[in-house]
């Protein structure tokens, strides 16, 4: 609740000032390993918030992409962060957008070596990944080449994460009542 007062001041102090504001949602990747903006209670559970691991089985200081609790977790937050900010700013517009997320990654590793994304890195590519790029189905090696697949698995599992914590914002803001 006090989070919710604090963006709420900072509207309301822009609205009073005529200024305009962009929020950045650091959330779950701010600089890739760096976990200062990560709730501790989240950093502390292991089990229901996996990190992302080294291909050596090592832990990297980075949450897994893969984590669905974790995703839900961050859409749930970023879904109150919207809802916190249309309470006080739906009819001034004084935040004219919020960034979700802010230097996505996983610093060290090029992907998760996690049981879930090596299950996932050795399946098919997702069907709608393929046909966007107009490519042959395959597994990440098979369509991207051994150079890109673990580039090409990483950014593919951070976007659809991505995606689903904005569509839960989005979901917020295009709702008529609180």
């Amino acid at each position: 609740m006090v989070e919710q007062c604090q963006v709420q001041t900072i509207i309301r102090q822009a609205q009073a000032n005529g200024m305009h504001l962009i929020p950045i949602w650091f959330a779950t990747w701010k600089g890739g390993n760096f976990n200062s903006y990560i709730p501790q209670w989240v950093l502390n559970n292991k089990t229901r918030f996996p990190r992302a691991t080294f291909a050596s089985a090592k832990e990297a200081q980075a949450l897994s992409p893969m984590g669905e609790a974790t995703m839900a977790a961050d859409s749930r937050a970023f879904a109150a962060l919207i809802k916190a900010i249309k309470a006080v700013d739906s009819t001034k517009h004084s935040v004219i957008l919020v960034q979700v997320e802010n230097e996505p990654g996983v610093l060290g590793p090029v992907r998760d070596h996690s049981a879930a994304a090596n299950k996932l890195f050795a399946d098919q590519v997702p069907a709608e990944l393929v046909e966007a790029l107009h490519k042959q189905p395959g597994t990440w090696t098979q369509v991207f080449g051994t150079r890109f697949a673990a580039e090409a698995f990483t950014g593919y599992y951070m976007a659809r994460y991505i995606d689903v914590v904005a569509a839960a914002g989005k979901a917020v803001s295009r709702s008529r009542c609180m």
